[in-house]
């Protein structure tokens, strides 16, 4: 008698499990990321000012506006999963989100509830429930852990831009943390069998390598612009003309002469 195992007690492979993932959302995930990280940067980052131009910033929230939709469509878990998580964010820490657009986006995405096909939401497995959780949980406390983390680290050795408090905008330990975060989730990406996992990696290691470029171009490659010296001579020159003698008035106003007529 040949053992078997009866296919009608196989559970079928959902989307969530698959994991031959069409490419062309694992690129909308990395552009999505990128364009996120990018305009939060040059908004941010003094050293990127060249770049801050209204056609800029208004390019990247609208690539950033197709991207994340076309992923929140095509996996609602995905939109929901992050929109949770960034919910929870605001809650934790009120200065967060403050501009107006980004404001906005917590009821322009918002409005995405009511169009999800909630029938294509896919099975997932506690494991996966638990990996859903623990993000949401770290992206919403994400911020504080990391600036204690990072602040305890400078204690024992002394980074470049940071206090024992404060870490700046930009810092070397910054940096090492961003390389760290891009190894662990392409480490996550190629061990995860759930495409929502593999679309959260992609959007993250896109995040993430933006902000490790970012910050290896702030440390090591920009130059604050130097203020223009004006030579001596040409110093002396204009001084002399502010100091000019201001040249009397002897013209007698009309009234007062006519009475004198």
């Amino acid at each position: 008698m040949c053992n078997y195992i009866s296919m009608d007690i196989i559970p079928p492979i959902t989307a969530d499990l698959n994991t031959s993932l069409p490419i062309k959302y694992i690129l909308c995930a990395l552009i999505a990321g990128a364009a996120n990280k990018i305009y939060d940067d040059i908004e941010d980052n003094f050293r990127l000012e060249q770049f801050k131009t209204a056609h800029n910033m208004e390019m990247l929230k609208g690539i950033h506006y197709v991207t994340f939709t076309i992923l929140g469509i095509a996996y609602p878990l995905f939109f929901i999963m992050m929109y949770g998580a960034i919910f929870l964010n605001k809650v934790t820490t009120p200065s967060s989100y403050v501009l107006p657009y980004e404001k906005s986006l917590f009821y322009s995405f918002g409005l995405l509830f009511l169009f999800l096909d909630y029938s294509n939401l896919s099975m997932f497995s506690n494991v996966e429930f638990y990996y859903i959780a623990i993000i949401c949980i770290a992206i919403a406390l994400g911020e504080k852990i990391v600036d204690q983390v990072m602040c305890f680290v400078n204690k024992f050795y002394k980074f470049k831009y940071c206090n024992l408090s404060v870490i700046n905008e930009v810092s070397q330990l910054k940096l090492i943390a961003r390389l760290m975060g891009v190894i662990i989730f392409l480490i996550y990406y190629f061990y995860s069998t759930s495409s929502i996992m593999k679309i959260f990696a992609s959007y993250n290691i896109a995040y993430i390598s933006v902000s490790c470029c970012i910050q290896f171009y702030s440390l090591y490659i920009y130059k604050p612009p130097q203020p223009i010296e004006v030579p001596p001579i040409i110093q002396e020159k204009k001084e002399e003309k502010l100091v000019s003698p201001i040249k009397e008035d002897t013209d007698m106003p009309i009234i007062t002469a006519l009475s004198q007529v």
